[in-house]
């Protein structure tokens, strides 16, 4: 199974629960994970999504925190913090 998201359209915590729910119907326990840095749409469509970064490095940092973020939430054994630029 794969599960492909952009980070920033939805809540970090939000996208590592949709995620973990998906895994028990994975016949091997597994899911593929690709998130897409490239904002793929204009920068129009990607604010009227709530997306404010574009092209640049940056959407390269925001997914990076997203996946410490997603790591965290998943590897914890208790409430997660995260205090991050994005």
């Amino acid at each position: 199974m794969l599960v492909a998201a952009r980070p920033s359209y939805i809540n970090p915590v939000l996208l590592a629960k949709m995620i973990a729910a998906l895994r028990p119907s994975s016949r091997v326990g597994r899911i593929c994970i690709n998130l897409i840095a490239r904002p793929g749409a204009r920068r129009e469509k990607n604010a009227s999504e709530g997306v404010k970064w574009g092209q640049g490095k940056r959407r390269y940092e925001i997914m990076d925190e997203e996946v410490s973020i997603l790591k965290a939430l998943w590897t914890a054994r208790g409430p997660v913090t995260f205090d991050g630029k994005f």
